[in-house]
């Protein structure tokens, strides 16, 4: 039809069709007038499509969808229509109408029994064998196994074979001396072996190429957009030489096997845990269409997900064991204005009814160091919640109702900012005023801090350079603030735009000094130190709004970490910290990409990056050996989401990298009793030894004072109160002086 497409118009010359004509067309046979009845009109159809001709009316223009049957309107002709079949269950004929695939159902309608006389003029053919064969394109393998990381996806600078499949439709030719050409005239790729025999390709035999597959090498990056390819197919049927080419199209560039995957917009940023110690992330994140979905690093759904609510998930879903069972739960918001705490297998431990919607993102934190975290989250009914793990307020004070009356719509910051040796909970509140509060609901002596505009993001925390913890925090009167820990201003920053982006801190040059980074929607990013002097290279323009939090990781394994960024307009950047372009970035995106995640999925020594956009969450795999260092390389800094750089350890990496520690393992792992940790070290120095649980919070610090450069250190397996730790993950952070420490994952089994 393609060949010789249906045209509104008299006289149509039998010349106007394609170079092609002749391997499609078929004589006829044998043909006759079908009876004007039900059963001759199934009769007929049983030799093939039919031409039938009805009445049409004007209703009929109308039609969408279903079963038509005319209602209403003046006759306006007859029409011709082919008909292919029936359904008994609707009594209608299923016919194919001539009006593009625009109309009624991709083209096709469907219209009752005895409608429209539709059943008065029918003809049937039978058509005479085929003189060539109809091949069809079916589908296509990478393998990258050779020449590349073996995900089945051609990224540039890999060299892959390219295996295609071909059908050859039933009732036609056999195809003999199949040969075919792969032609692509995308600049990004070049074609090293492009021609392959396929042999003989029998009628209704599917064949490939694997025995002599085209060759193809990944050139440059730019665009994530597939490669358009065409397979020039040359072959013989009974009646002599047949061509066609078949296009087809081959996903292309740095995106991770198994994604993106597609769904309703996503404006939380994912996190990544190993839910089920397979030593793999799971990628979770909420949708605008109220679903909480957990996909396997291969994009695919983890068991019992997704789980829907009744209203749009715009906070980021927060993970980690928060009643202390061995098993992860997550903590997310709803804009039905309530928060859940589900745990990984689906189970709703509780949820809670706010008086508004919430868009922040929750905050999990021990505040009461009973092992079992709190749920810190705002509201827009202008409430702090903080919740226990049974889903009891944590005390009398909360909820608390803030004094300026505003909503709060983003998440908090919590960490211990005054040295008191108790965690404070940061707020702010739309209005522009910030909180430090107690666990007992006090507001701080100093604060409230304003800004003097509105506040759309999460404050952050961090200890800049080892004289106390600072606050920072951006505003819509064009300014980033840093607050000491008594509420007074340490210094702040102008743009040219609302800031609405949570700041993260960095230390670019590993001297314990923090720098300070954030977007504007002035266009720029800007860097930073400690003591509010710009970075050089800094700020850079990125030609759209910068609302996301920036965030860092070593992917080039050079123990210096790189600033990745994506803003409203689409593009995901990576800079260095110089402010220079980072390889193949910037690499376009659906619009409205959130806060990249940056983690090892699929442990395969190399960093994937992931972020929600309009189209659901897309995933970037960046080829080069990981880094070892541990970053602030998520939205609000780790799964946890406490904006603070102090927990940038509880990621779920492990190191693959020693600094002067030369040697680090752990035997056995898993383990029952008690684990050793063997170790070489460079120096003949103390060593540090300090043991994490999946929730980021130190159980166990144990210190190596021999002088011998190998060392056994053995762990009992208690924390630090000498009672034995539950079953589950944990990380072993070792390390020599103010060096970076190196971490090792074991898990404890009954």
């Amino acid at each position: 039809e393609a060949c010789f497409p249906y045209q509104a118009n008299h006289s149509i010359p039998c010349s106007d069709r394609c170079d092609r004509y002749v391997f499609t067309k078929r004589r006829g046979n044998l043909w006759g007038w079908t009876y004007p009845y039900i059963w001759g009109i199934k009769d007929a159809v049983q030799n093939g499509p039919i031409s039938v001709a009805f009445e049409v009316y004007a209703d009929f223009f109308s039609y969408t969808g279903g079963v038509y049957r005319h209602t209403w309107g003046g006759y306006e002709g007859g029409h011709c229509v082919t008909l292919l079949g029936w359904n008994d269950a609707d009594s209608s004929w299923i016919c194919k109408n001539s009006w593009g695939a625009n109309w009624g159902e991709d083209g096709w309608f469907r219209i009752g029994w005895g409608e429209c006389s539709i059943e008065q003029w029918g003809a049937w053919l039978t058509v005479k064998p085929a003189g060539y064969p109809y091949l069809v394109y079916l589908d296509y393998i990478v393998n990258d196994s050779v020449g590349g990381d073996g995900d089945g996806i051609l990224n540039p600078g890999e060299q892959a074979k390219i295996i295609v499949s071909i059908n050859n439709w039933q009732g036609w030719s056999d195809a003999q001396f199949v040969d075919a050409v792969l032609r692509c005239s995308d600049p990004r790729v070049s074609i090293i072996d492009s021609t392959a025999d396929y042999g003989t390709i029998l009628a209704g035999e599917t064949k490939n190429n694997a025995a002599d597959p085209f060759e193809i090498l990944g050139v440059t990056g730019g665009s994530p957009d597939p490669l358009a390819m065409t397979l020039y197919v040359t072959a013989v049927g009974d009646s002599g030489s047949y061509w066609i080419e078949l296009p087809f199209n081959v996903q292309y560039g740095w995106m991770q096997y198994g994604w993106p995957s597609p769904s309703e917009q996503v404006k939380t940023s994912p996190a990544i845990v190993d839910l089920n110690n397979d030593y793999k992330g799971e990628v979770i994140y909420g949708s605008e269409e109220g679903n909480l979905y957990i996909k396997n690093f291969r994009g695919e759904d983890f068991s019992a997900f997704p789980y829907h609510v009744s209203n749009k998930i715009w906070g980021s879903p927060a993970v980690c064991d928060v009643n202390n069972d061995g098993v992860i739960d997550i903590a997310f918001t709803g804009f039905n204005s309530n928060i859940y705490l589900l745990d990984r297998f689906g189970n709703l431990d509780w949820s809670v009814t706010t008086g508004g919607p919430v868009t922040a993102t929750p905050v999990l934190s021990d505040l009461d160091d009973d092992n079992n975290l709190e749920v810190i989250v705002g509201s827009f009914d202008r409430k702090l919640y903080v919740i226990k793990s049974d889903g009891t307020p944590f005390n009398d004070s909360f909820p608390l109702q803030l004094p300026d009356g505003s909503m709060i719509t983003a998440g908090c910051a919590v960490g211990d900012i005054d040295g008191d040796n108790t965690k404070e909970i940061i707020v702010a509140s739309y209005g522009g005023y910030v909180y430090a509060v107690s666990q007992d609901g006090i507001i701080l002596p100093g604060w409230p801090f304003q800004t003097g505009g509105n506040i759309w993001d999460a404050p952050s925390i961090a200890n800049l350079d080892g004289t106390g913890v600072k606050i920072a925090i951006g505003s819509t009167n064009d300014t980033l603030y840093v607050i000491n820990s008594d509420g007074t201003l340490d210094w702040k920053a102008a743009t040219s735009g609302d800031v609405r982006s949570s700041p993260s801190f960095v230390d670019l040059e590993g001297d314990n000094y923090l720098e300070i980074f954030f977007g504007s929607d002035d266009h720029f990013i800007y860097g930073y130190d400690y003591q509010g002097n710009p970075l050089t290279g800094w700020p850079i323009d990125l030609g759209s709004n910068i609302r996301t939090q920036v965030v860092f990781s070593d992917l080039n394994n050079d123990d210096v970490p790189e600033i990745i960024v994506s803003t409203d307009g689409g593009e995901l950047y990576v800079f260095d910290g110089n402010g220079n372009p980072f390889d193949i970035f910037p690499v376009l995106t659906a619009n409205l990409p959130t806060t990249p995640v940056i983690e090892d999925v699929d442990n395969d020594g190399d960093l994937e990056i992931f972020f929600g956009n309009a189209n659901g969450v897309s995933a970037i795999d960046y080829k080069d050996q990981r880094g070892n260092g541990t970053y602030w390389n998520m939205f609000r800094c780790n799964p946890m989401r406490t904006g603070n750089y102090e927990d940038a350890v509880s990621g779920i990496e492990e190191s693959k990298r020693d600094a002067t520690i030369s040697l680090f393992k752990v035997y056995p792992n898993p383990f029952k009793g008690s684990a050793r940790f063997f170790l070489s070290c460079k120096k003949d120095e103390q060593v540090d030894i300090s043991i994490y649980n999946i929730a980021g919070q130190k159980v166990k610090g144990i210190v190596s004072r021999s002088k011998k450069t190998y060392r056994i250190i053995n762990w009992d397996g208690t924390n630090s109160e000498n009672k034995p730790v539950p079953t589950g993950v944990y990380f072993c952070v070792a390390k020599i002086d103010n060096e970076k420490g190196i971490v090792k994952k074991l898990i404890k089994i009954e």
